[in-house]
């Protein structure tokens, strides 16, 4: 299925038949590397739509979150300037940040589509993600350990107090040493 604003279409047969041979060409020839444990299917999808930005094996499997407490996310991304896959270790000077993107991924293969369920964890993952306010160290028991540490290096663990200074809904992180954001718009959280 694909969505399309609020309207979900399914696509096409033909579109069915395409995918179908070009991910069994795909799986028995690039897809045969994969590091055990990664869903083919998750990887092939988000290797597609990965193709623009400047990433490898290494940047697509760090970031897939599929499994038990993933809040409805297989993978997510923070990428900067179109190149920089940020993680918890990497270093980034924030005067040279221009754009700032964080893709989130739900992939469903076959016929199951996107039950509502699958959307809501996606809903309310968005929000835990965004509210800057909201602590990831309250969210333990929600989210498995790697995909709380993805999001730590999208908002501080602590979360943001009022008062605190945000650029363009993320936080100038005071003394965090990871913000690359710095310096952008700011606004005061209220």
């Amino acid at each position: 299925m694909i969505a399309r604003g609020r309207v979900a279409t399914r696509m096409s047969q033909n579109d069915l038949v395409f995918l179908d041979s070009n991910f069994k060409n795909w799986n028995e020839g690039r897809g045969a590397g994969l590091k055990k444990g990664i869903d083919p299917f998750v990887y092939y999808s988000v290797e597609q739509f990965l193709k623009p930005y400047d990433s490898n094996d290494e940047d697509i499997a760090y970031d897939i979150t599929d499994g038990p407490n993933d809040g409805g996310i297989d993978a997510i991304y923070f990428i900067v300037n179109r190149s920089t896959f940020v993680r918890d270790d990497t270093v980034i000077d924030h005067r040279g940040v221009a754009r700032v993107r964080i893709l989130l991924f739900n992939v469903k293969g076959g016929n199951e589509g996107f039950r509502m369920i699958e959307t809501d964890k996606f809903y309310f993952f968005t929000d835990d993600l965004l509210d800057l306010g909201r602590a990831t160290s309250s969210m333990t028991s929600k989210y498995h350990a790697h995909l709380i540490q993805i999001m730590n290096t999208i908002k501080p663990e602590s979360g943001v107090k009022s008062g605190d200074s945000t650029v363009g809904g993320a936080s100038t992180c005071g003394s965090w040493p990871r913000c690359p954001w710095r310096g952008l718009v700011r606004r005061e959280i209220p």
